[in-house]
């Protein structure tokens, strides 16, 4: 996926923002590729990221204003932290909360 969005951004150096938007493990995969590319805008959803990746404690001391990371509180699967910034959402229904599938799912946010 990185190097596919790299060719095509050097295929089309008229273009001048890029973003990459990803959900579970796309959203994973986007953040890296913001980690690595500070020029690529990242949008990720609840982030395949666990409490034993060896990244975190890059993340944690690693400032990357291109990253947004949304997270569903009691998400099990983006339990781990994700650079740059994290806004967490709950979910209006106490029962749907405990619900792994519902929680981790990207229709849990709406705007």
């Amino acid at each position: 996926t990185e190097d596919f969005l790299i060719k095509q951004m050097k295929l089309h150096p008229e273009c001048s923002n890029w973003e990459a938007v990803g959900h579970s493990a796309g959203g994973r995969v986007v953040e890296d590729i913001g980690v690595n590319h500070p020029e690529i805008k990242v949008t990720s959803f609840n982030a395949g990221r666990t409490l034993f990746d060896n990244n975190t404690i890059k993340n944690i001391i690693s400032k990357h204003d291109n990253i947004t990371s949304h997270k569903v509180v009691n998400d099990i699967i983006s339990t781990g932290i994700s650079p740059g910034t994290t806004m967490y959402h709950t979910l209006d229904d106490p029962i749907a909360n405990l619900n792994p599938l519902k929680t981790h799912s990207l229709n849990s946010f709406t705007y």
